[in-house]
């Protein structure tokens, strides 16, 4: 095997640790969203409160506003 070969073999493996399969890039994109969920909480829960006013003032349905309303127990669910 010629030496451009080879050391195209094993750059190819290399890179191919690297790459992440869709499954893992699913699995790493959810695990990155729920941390950052997670650490936000506190605010998400602040702004989807003045979401919920906004829409309560604009004469939202109950329906509506439940779809809208993000709890602690929707955000570790």
């Amino acid at each position: 095997m010629s030496v451009y070969v080879d050391s195209l073999c094993q750059n190819s493996k290399k890179a191919q640790k690297n790459l992440l399969t869709r499954k893992e890039a699913r699995r790493a994109i959810l695990r990155f969203a729920v941390e950052n969920m997670q650490k936000n909480t506190e605010y998400i829960l602040a702004e989807n409160l003045k979401d919920i006013d906004n829409a309560q003032a604009k004469g939202a349905t109950d329906a509506f506003l439940d779809r809208l309303r993000i709890t602690k127990e929707r955000i570790d669910s």
